[in-house]
């Protein structure tokens, strides 16, 4: 006698062939358990308008929103918004990628003023990021907007030897006007 969880996954694996995703994702839940929450987490892009010199790229989920904007050449402004827990993937370090090869070395911006958090995963994930392009970023400037957000800065700044080239913003004004002296170098 077959188990009801593999009656179930032979369902789904027929009703995958012939019905649309949508109609699929609402039939998988309904299969599999009443009470489950299928979570969207696919990674949305979308292109925004321009930002001053170049235009800049969204990736959003259910969690956070993350906009990536050039402001000017060799410059790279990340902007947060919600709690990220790792939904992105890989998919910020690709679009960075992009700049580190059009520029020796770029200047990275972090406007995480509206950010509530981050998983330990995700910091350890930006953490090695930094450790790897170190050599690439000429500096950080970091806007919190929680005290968790500025503890998790002031360990990514010890563990990845940006001491002396990452600076740390409680306040946006600072941080604006380091963002405005480089847009106008």
């Amino acid at each position: 006698m077959a188990l009801r969880s593999d009656h179930g996954t032979a369902r789904l694996r027929r009703m995958a062939r012939r019905t649309p995703l949508r109609k699929w994702l609402r039939d998988a839940k309904a299969a599999l358990n009443p009470s489950i929450r299928l979570l969207d987490t696919v990674v949305v892009i979308r292109y925004a308008g321009s930002v001053r010199i170049t235009q800049g790229v969204t990736f959003d989920t259910v969690n956070c929103s993350l906009t990536i904007s050039r402001p000017a050449e060799g410059a790279v402004l990340l902007t947060f918004k919600g709690s990220d827990v790792g939904e992105f993937g890989d998919a910020p370090f690709k679009e960075l990628s992009k700049d580190l090869a059009a520029h020796r070395t770029i200047e990275l911006f972090v406007d995480a003023a509206d950010c509530s958090g981050a998983t330990i995963d995700v910091s350890s994930e930006w953490a090695r990021w930094m450790s790897e392009n170190r050599t690439r970023l000429t500096a950080l400037h970091l806007l919190c907007g929680s005290r968790f957000i500025k503890l998790t800065a002031e360990f990514v700044r010890r563990f990845t030897g940006f001491e002396e080239r990452m600076w740390i913003y409680t306040e946006r004004a600072p941080f604006d006007e380091a963002l405005s002296r480089s847009a106008g170098r």
